[in-house]
């Protein structure tokens, strides 16, 4: 779950009861897709974080629009042999098949035998904060501003959590960083989204 930052004193107050973990981190999300942004447009997210490790994540109940939950499969590069099979049985579900992998050990060319290229890069600053089985994490991402995000190991924590969320008056937004960021510098591609905004569901 994803919101909108909200003042200091109150981040404070929501914090009371997690603890903070290490320091400010910075992250890169470097985002891949098909020329046509196949992945995009069915609400399917692939991304190298910092040039370590890919992950996979995607909501397979496609009448949910919320953007809430999501799953997340990750592989640490460079990809290992069933890294790319795995990766290849996912993405043959959307009819996305390689034409011949011929450098295991560079990631970027894995990705790209299977015609993903650089879609979208997100920076940000990310602060974690946790209890048993929650992470609360402060984002600061670059051009976009400051925000919260909740992630639970499972349902019923998320379930929970976002129910406490509401109770605290947090809004989520049902959308993230990659559908704000195309909002702003790609409004056409942003709207073939699975993910969009209500107020832009009503545009003609």
């Amino acid at each position: 779950m994803k919101a909108w930052a909200p003042s200091e004193d109150r981040l404070t107050q929501l914090l009371s009861e997690f603890k903070k973990e290490g320091i400010e981190k910075f992250q890169e999300d470097v985002y891949f897709d098909t020329e046509q942004k196949d992945l995009f447009k069915h609400g399917v997210f692939i991304r190298i974080r910092n040039g370590k490790l890919a992950e996979i994540k995607y909501n397979p109940n496609k009448s949910d629009s919320s953007h809430l939950d999501c799953e997340e499969t990750r592989f640490e590069l460079p990809f290992t042999l069933s890294g790319i099979s795995a990766l290849r049985v996912f993405l043959e579900q959307l009819g996305i098949s390689d034409k011949g992998i011929i450098n295991q050990d560079d990631s970027l060319s894995v990705l790209k035998s299977f015609g993903l290229y650089t879609f979208v890069t997100i920076s940000k600053k990310r602060t974690v904060y946790t209890k048993p089985g929650v992470e609360f994490c402060i984002d600061f991402v670059e051009d976009l501003g400051r925000f919260i995000e909740i992630e639970s190991v499972n349902q019923e924590l998320s379930n929970s959590y976002q129910k406490w969320a509401n109770n605290e008056g947090i809004k989520p937004i049902p959308v993230g960083y990659v559908e704000l960021y195309l909002r702003q510098h790609d409004f056409p591609t942003y709207l073939t989204g699975r993910y969009i905004l209500d107020e832009d569901r009503k545009q003609p």
